[in-house]
């Protein structure tokens, strides 16, 4: 029987049959005329084996991946360790992956090495998390270790994991003397494919695309492109917290670079390589990074995600109640977290790197003790912006303490050493401790994750971006993100919607559109998404504009990537429930043809789609099944986002008299302060209808007037009354002649009136 484990964020996973041979591993293909290669290879290295290696120390293993979409041939000949990865679910595409690394005792991995034995494994699992873009991932993969030993008394293993999206290197090193890990031999070779690779200078510094003979370094991922086949590059799961990963590329040839510094024993984190026959198929294999990180705990109930409102205030001027302010915004717009920037202690904000400014002793306005009481009291965190000086000065145990005293839920640490082996322990250590005191953690600056979330789930996520600080950023930057920097995990991008007035130097020199910034805020996953960075809550009247992100959530149920074209578009959506969250953002002007095939094809759904107008937000509202296409009209660096909300009203394939679904009445953007009372009033002289519809029975007809649904029936029938988000207004029995049901203000849009099963459509 399996042995079913629990993974740290809630995850199933199921414990690995181990085989050490490969008989197990390849018994799929006992009825396969490939079974007759594979033979043939486990011939070879059993022999291997048997003979240290054989007379010429060579050797040929291959290991495929649980569903033979993927073949990694390892070889050791003429003194060199390669693989040749084939790609049969991209038309049989070889590359090759070259194996090895550099000590200060020689090169692992060359003729001076003796092969010593080959194990086996397989795994098939599953990964499960509430904190994650999808409620589960299936997690299968095949294994091989490869044992070694060369004659100055160094033994290591390179084991290699195959999955149907990637291939996975690690290497494990043993030595009698303590040695040091100089660099790194592996490499993609991409030659013959004419790529192109996104490479980056540092977090912050954007992409420059280099073609197939230029040459340089990235920091990890490195997202290349090419015809018929696109790829990533990355690191995952860094125990011996390594400085990050690099990663040189010279004429189309990609290779691993990273140091590790003297011991007897060194694993290196994993590298490995994520494969699609197009950008969009690329990204199947992300939650690789995920099964490369083991879980470390199963505490994590008390982890919330939510949405974040930062709290920038007029001169750094941290008062009580400008905090309470920020407080209650964040309450009316559903988010989960306010964040107290820089300037809450100490000298301020433009002096918070002196070290005199102290992290244990609030500025004398505030009252933070009284602001978490607040907050609390209305369903809002804390979250407390510390840098790097701070935690560098003072005692972190002292500092944690004090503010899981005062009632904070979350950290963010600002300019963090995210570059050294000693600002990585440093980092992690303060993680830790959060941890044990139950607080959420937001690194920004030069650091990105490794999976680390999986070992400390509260690290909710990371900055590593060039965010929307840089408010030059343009389409072509953020439709490549989710190809490059989102392939590493959650990223905080600190999205600036912009407020009034339209002359506000906050958003001066921003050049993506109101709809733009909607869809990041859905097409990037961070479970602690910032959406006003630059905002106060006065500058947002125009409820229209906002309330989309009412509703929108920060983790995901399913998550289905649409359409998408490096540095030109990119359209995804998102379910949480019963609603779908759709967001489309470009680079230059198009129309997006969106299919909604993944809808429930038994039921129709309301959908509201939020659209750029000249400088401001419209809505407007429809009616869609799963065999619509949705087609969005986009400006140059703008874009548009849909909630579609599944209605109760079934589709009936048999029913060919149903109307097609009809647009309605586009809504201009609403000031917050216009009254939504419903009216009191019943006309009691019959109404002259603006619109009437008789249904099946004679007997009965059903009109609008005005605010008022009109229902005239001799008979007592059923009947519902529900509105674009599902919400049910009315349900009743008809006991009169005319049933008159009075709508609240507010509602405006597609209402559903169903009446003795039959149901049909009134917009307002």
């Amino acid at each position: 029987m399996l042995n079913v484990k629990e993974d740290f964020t809630g995850a199933k996973y199921i414990k690995p049959y181990t085989d050490f041979g490969f008989k197990k591993l390849f018994g799929s293909f006992l009825f396969n005329k490939f079974f007759i290669a594979i033979v043939i290879v486990v011939v070879s290295v059993t022999a291997a084996v048997a003979q240290t290696g054989g007379a010429d120390g060579n050797f040929n293993a291959g290991i495929t991946s649980p569903e033979g979409g993927l073949t990694c041939n390892v070889q050791f000949s003429n003194g060199q360790l390669t693989g040749i990865i084939t790609l049969k679910n991209i038309d049989y595409k070889t590359v090759r992956l070259n194996l090895g690394v550099k000590t200060n005792k020689g090169t692992l991995g060359t003729s001076y090495d003796s092969f010593v034995e080959a194990r086996t494994s397989q795994y098939n699992g599953s990964i499960v998390s509430n904190i994650a873009e999808k409620k589960s991932y299936t997690d299968r993969y095949n294994e091989i270790v490869l044992s070694f030993k060369n004659s100055n008394s160094i033994s290591y293993d390179v084991t290699i994991r195959t999955y149907e999206e990637g291939v996975a290197v690690k290497y494990d090193v043993k030595s009698t003397q303590q040695i040091s890990i100089t660099d790194d031999l592996t490499s993609l070779d991409l030659i013959g494919y004419n790529p192109t690779c996104y490479s980056e200078r540092n977090t912050e510094s954007g992409y420059s695309a280099n073609g197939a003979y230029s040459s340089g370094s990235s920091i990890a991922p490195l997202f290349i492109n090419a015809s018929g086949i696109s790829a990533l590059m990355n690191e995952a799961n860094n125990p011996a917290l390594a400085a990050p990963l690099t990663i040189n590329f010279r004429n189309s040839v990609y290779t691993f670079s990273q140091t590790y510094s003297y011991s007897n024993n060194i694993s290196t984190s994993w590298r490995y390589c994520v494969f699609g026959e197009n950008p969009v198929k690329m990204l199947d294999g992300k939650y690789i990074l995920w099964s490369l990180n083991q879980k470390n705990t199963d505490n994590t109930k008390w982890i919330k995600p939510g949405k974040t409102f930062r709290a920038c205030i007029t001169n750094n001027y941290f008062h009580t109640d400008s905090v309470k302010n920020r407080i209650d915004f964040a309450q009316k717009m559903h988010f989960g977290y306010v964040l107290l920037d820089a300037g809450w202690y100490g000298l301020g904000y433009s002096k918070e790197h002196n070290s005199r400014s102290n992290p244990l002793k609030p500025v004398s306005e505030l009252n933070i003790q009284e602001c978490c009481r607040y907050a609390n009291e209305k369903g809002i965190g804390i979250i407390l912006y510390v840098n790097k000086v701070a935690w560098q000065n003072y005692d972190n145990t002292q500092m944690l303490d004090l503010y899981k005293s005062w009632g904070v839920k979350g950290l963010k640490l600002g300019f963090m050493d995210g570059k050294s082996k000693d600002g990585f322990r440093h980092i992690y250590s303060i993680i830790k401790g959060a941890y044990d005191r139950q607080m959420i953690v937001n690194v920004h600056d030069e650091i990105r994750q490794t999976g680390l979330e999986r070992q400390y789930p509260n690290l909710m996520t990371t900055e590593g971006i060039k965010g929307n600080e840089h408010r030059e950023n343009k389409g072509n930057h953020t439709s490549l993100l989710p190809f490059s920097r989102y392939m590493s995990g959650s990223g905080d991008y600190t999205i600036c919607y912009k407020g009034y007035p339209d002359n506000n130097e906050a958003y001066k020199g921003m050049t993506t559109t109101k709809g733009h910034q909607l869809a990041l805020a859905t097409a990037f996953f961070c479970p602690i998404q910032h959406i006003f960075w630059y905002g106060k809550p006065n500058e947002y009247p125009k409820s229209i504009e906002i309330e989309y992100f009412r509703a929108l959530p920060t983790v995901w149920d399913d998550t289905k990537v649409l359409e998408g074209k490096p540095c030109e578009y990119f359209s995804i959506a998102r379910k949480s429930g019963n609603k779908w969250f759709v967001s489309t953002h470009t680079y230059q002007a198009r129309t997006a043809h969106l299919c909604m095939d993944f809808l429930d094809p038994n039921y129709y759904y309301y959908v509201a789609i939020y659209e750029d107008t000249s400088n401001s937000i419209r809505r407007t509202v429809k009616m869609i099944s799963s065999s619509d296409v949705l087609e969005l009209d986009l400006k140059a660096n703008g874009g548009a986002v849909a909630l579609v909300s599944k209605s109760n009203v079934f589709i009936d394939s048999q029913d060919d008299s149903k109307d097609e679904p009809k647009d309605v009445q586009k809504d201009e953007p609403k000031d917050d302060n216009q009254t939504d009372n419903p009216s009191d009033e019943i006309s009691d002289n019959p109404p002259t209808p603006t619109s009437e519809i008789q249904i099946e029975n004679p007997t009965t007809k059903v009109w609008a007037y005005d605010r008022v649904i009109y229902i005239e029936s001799k008979q007592n029938l059923e009947y519902s009354i529900i509105d674009v988000n599902g919400r049910v207004l009315k349900i009743g029995v008809t006991n009169t002649n005319r049933e008159e049901i009075v709508l609240p203000g507010n509602v405006n849009g597609l209402l559903i009136v169903t009446i003795a099963k039959k149901s049909f459509k009134i917009s307002y």
